[in-house]
Order: structure tokens, then sequence, then C-alpha cells
């Protein structure tokens, strides 16, 4: 089963303004991922996604970097799939030790790849060869990362305006 989430990719107007975002608050954060404040604080008492900053005792002031958004929307895809909160969580646990050495706001990466095994970020054309190589199964999510940022995009554009 594939879970293809297909929106058309940022403008570069949108791309540079989100890239470039300062970080949100948690109710900001819960506006723009669709999750709610609940969860945003289970998430990370369970350290499956933590915020970038935080500020002050006991988390009080979490602030939700860029990046962190874009992998909010993805965990939100995952659990709107009908996958458990701690497979979602042990795939980010995985990918968190990968010690990837790349941000997602970069316009390199278009896609997480989810196996039963890992949890990695894919540029169109690394996609594509797996396409082509037969290595993707029925097994494994395509999470369109372009789809988060546009929704991030749309969040700020709102703001600005």
């Amino acid at each position: 089963m594939y879970l293809n989430i297909i929106i058309e990719y940022c403008s570069i107007l949108n791309y540079n303004i989100c890239s470039n975002m300062e970080t949100v608050t948690t109710e900001e954060a819960s506006i723009i991922t669709g999750h709610s404040i609940h969860m945003l604080h289970y998430y990370q008492r369970h350290s499956i996604l933590k915020a970038s900053v935080s500020i002050g005792k006991k988390g009080v002031g979490r602030r939700y970097s860029y990046d962190d958004l874009i992998l909010l929307i993805c965990i939100k895809s995952l659990a709107d799939s009908g996958i458990s909160t701690s497979r979602i969580k042990n795939h980010f646990e995985k990918f968190k030790k990968q010690k990837h050495d790349y941000l997602l706001s970069e316009n390199k990466y278009h896609y997480f790849v989810i196996s039963d095994k890992n949890m990695s970020p894919y540029s169109v054309d690394d996609l594509s060869e797996l396409i082509t190589k037969n290595k993707i199964t029925s097994h494994k999510f395509i999470i369109n990362i372009n789809t988060a940022k546009n929704k991030i995009s749309a969040y700020i554009n709102d703001k600005l305006l």
C-alpha cells in the first residue's frame, strides 16, 4: 500500500520564506500541523519528537523549528494512515540514530520512504531510481515532504498578510 500525498512543490518565494523562518510556539505548531496541543506534549514526553528549543523549566516556552514542523506533518500523515504511535516512535528513533547531515528544509529532499526497518529522505531522482529498480514494495510508505512545506508556507503567508 502506497501513501502518496501529492501537492505541487513550494514556489521559490514560499520556500525562502519558510526556510528562513523563526521558530513557532506550540499553539502555532498545533495549527500548522493539525496535531492537538496534547499530542505535541505527548510526542515531547515520549521522545518521539522534541521541540528544537525549550525556554524555561519543564519545557515551558517550547518552540518548533521549520524542520520540526515538517516531521510533525509527516507523523500526522502516518498516524492518519493507521500507523501506531509505537511504530512511529520506532521509526523516528532509528531516523535520529542515522545522524543525517542535512536539513529537510533544503530543497534537495522531496520524499520520505518508510519501510519496516527505516525512514529516509529521498530526492526525486533517488526515488525514481528505487522505483525503477523495483525496490519499492507494498510494505513501504511514501510521504511527499513538499506537502508539509506547502502547509507551512500557507500558514506563514496568511500570517504575513
